[in-house]
Formats: structure tokens, C-alpha cells, sequence
């Protein structure tokens, strides 16, 4: 495995910085997942209010959004979901062509950092990236 440093541009002008991982002796394009929130947070620290350009979602490419129920902030997720695909989730999973918003029942954030609760969907994650990543 190589480990390289990388910046990427996420929108509202924001730069990120990340770690990338590639196998080792990779050739030719691979297919790369940058997790982030959807108004330039990292691992949901510090989102922007929907109020402050979340109309502004950029709707192309693939877009998983995971959250617990009781996810303080599942509204944010929600809200990008509606703006980029105009349909409601109202607290359920949805899926909208390369858009999927899953709503983990009585999880809150936490419980979706390192799985020691059990309930990140690693199957329905895979057969997300598996279907769209092509």
C-alpha cells in the first residue's frame, strides 16, 4: 500500500487536505472515495448551515450519505439529499439513482465513528460503491 498526501477542492472555495491510499503496483485509473460532509466538513466537524449555500450542492457524481437517527446532524445530510435530488427522505433510506441516504434506526453520530456499536451497513455501503463504481 502507498500512502501519499493530497489537497482537493470540495466547493465554496474550500481546499481539503487528505491521505490517500493506493495498492501497491496499482497502474492506469483507479476509482477513489473522498468521505466528507456536504458542506466541506470532514467526518461532520464544522458543516455549514443549509442557509449558508447549501442550494449550491453540486448534484453530479456519487453521493452515499450515512446517518444515525439520532444524528444531531442528520439534518444537513437531509437537506443535501433533497437539494440534489429533489425527493423528501423524511428520516428513511432513500435511494435516488447515484444518490443514497441511509438512516442507521437508533443510532446517533457516535455511534458511526468506529463501529463499536455495530451499526455502520458495511454490506449496503459495498453494494453501493460496488453498483456505482463502474
Amino acid at each position: 500500500m502507498e500512502h501519499r498526501k493530497v489537497t482537493f477542492h470540495k466547493g465554496f472555495g474550500m481546499g481539503l487536505a487528505a491521505d490517500m491510499y493506493i495498492p501497491k503496483d496499482a497502474t492506469g485509473k483507479l476509482a477513489a472515495i473522498a468521505v466528507s460532509g456536504p458542506f466541506g466538513a470532514v467526518k461532520g466537524q464544522g458543516p455549514l448551515r443549509p442557509a449558508d449555500g447549501g442550494a449550491r450542492l453540486r448534484s453530479d457524481g456519487l453521493r452515499p450519505f450515512v446517518h444515525g437517527e439520532r444524528d444531531h446532524g442528520r439534518y444537513f445530510g437531509e437537506y443535501a439529499f433533497e437539494k440534489m435530488t429533489g425527493k423528501k427522505c423524511d428520516g428513511k433510506s432513500v435511494t435516488v439513482g447515484n444518490k443514497e441516504i441511509l438512516i442507521i434506526p437508533g443510532a446517533s453520530h457516535v455511534d458511526l465513528y468506529d463501529d463499536q456499536a455495530g451499526v455502520i451497513p458495511y454490506d449496503k455501503l459495498e453494494l453501493f460503491f460496488r453498483d456505482n463504481l463502474k
